[in-house]
């Protein structure tokens, strides 16, 4: 039997609860945001910290980043009614007073809805929020960052809701991250469809390419990070689709090498690749120290394999592969070098 708890505890009806897996917890009631967390969630016998107030009026739809390690970090964002508009406000948890701030206000242009944070703090450490914003009827999507403290506008204007949902990415061998993939809702002719688009962080990509691509409505996408396999990290889209008059949960899985530019992640085989980044075509040089057949895979940046070399002959020494690229759309690649022996993975970026 599952254990319950009340957390509120309160006699008006909350609404909107959002947790986090750290046991951080945000809601609304009559307007007004709280947040508490569950200490030692890990343990029976949960125990529940008093509620805060963080917005005392005129406030809805709460989201909550998560907290980091040792709650060291943390942003609670919602949206505010105003005279003229629905803003966005936020709270930052105070390192190290251990505090929430007093109510900040982030965007007070048009009517701002559907936040919604990254879905996995831990793998940047950087609280993203995205959202979407209306005026005039229609929605664009809008990021903020709230480390480099940098506002994004994507270019991407209809007539629906955008319900956006970004997974940003830190390559395991960098100290900083330049990648995410963002979902959204969209139109495609006369169908919903969830879109996915990879880009780098100071741009948004393109293309957006249809996930879902069906005749039914497909509704509210949420990224998330699956299993980490072999130095290639999974990656899970769901999604809500109404069909023959159901709502239905659908999802799509795919895969990224996981390296870094000049990145050896085997020391068994020496790689690097010149020039990175290129335009027309790239050389990557390895050295394998025993011989060994050898295979050469290069995946685009969503994990679709868009070329394959194999090489039945047992092969040892310095060796050079070059990668004509000329009428490949520009991006971010990554080149896995198989043999024997083990394997190398290499980040390619093409201008």
């Amino acid at each position: 039997m599952l254990d319950t708890i009340n957390v509120s505890n309160d006699t008006a009806d909350d609404h909107h609860m959002r947790a986090n897996s750290d046991g951080s917890i945000v809601w609304e009631n009559n307007g007004r945001i709280f947040f508490a967390y569950i200490e030692d969630i890990s343990t029976p016998g949960w125990h529940v910290s008093e509620p805060v107030i963080i917005s005392d009026s005129n406030s809805y739809n709460p989201v909550i980043s998560s907290l980091g390690p040792f709650y060291s970090s943390g942003v609670i964002a919602w949206e505010q009614v105003t005279d003229t508009n629905i803003a966005i406000y936020y709270s930052q948890w105070g390192y190290p007073d251990t505090a929430w701030s007093a109510p900040v206000l982030l965007y007070d242009q048009g009517n701002n809805s559907n936040l919604r944070f990254n879905n996995d703090f831990w793998l940047i450490g950087i609280p993203i929020l995205v959202w979407d914003n209306e005026e005039y009827g229609l929605f664009s999507l809008m990021a903020y960052d709230f480390y480099d403290e940098d506002l994004f506008t994507a270019d991407l204007f209809q007539d629906i809701p955008v319900h956006p949902s970004i997974l940003p990415i830190a390559l395991p061998v960098s100290d900083f991250w330049s990648e995410s993939f963002l979902a959204y809702e969209g139109w495609d002719d006369d169908d919903i469809d969830i879109f996915v688009s990879e880009y780098p962080f100071m741009g948004w990509g393109n293309p957006y390419i249809n996930i879902s691509n069906s005749a039914a409505v497909d509704r509210n996408p949420q990224i998330f990070v699956g299993d980490f396999i072999y130095y290639y990290q999974d990656f899970i889209l769901i999604w809500e689709s109404e069909r023959n008059n159901n709502c239905q949960l659908w999802s799509s899985v795919f895969s990224m090498p996981m390296g870094g530019i000049g990145e050896d992640v085997n020391a068994s085989i020496n790689a690097r690749a010149y020039p990175n980044p290129f335009e027309d075509f790239t050389s990557i040089d390895y050295e394998l120290a025993e011989p060994s057949k050898v295979q050469i895979m290069v995946y685009n940046g969503m994990g679709e394999l868009i070329l394959k070399e194999d090489n039945p002959e047992s092969k040892f020494g310095k060796q050079t592969f070059t990668w004509m690229a000329g009428e490949i759309p520009a991006g971010i690649y990554y080149t896995v070098i198989k043999s024997d022996e083990g394997f190398a993975t290499l980040k390619l970026i093409k201008n």
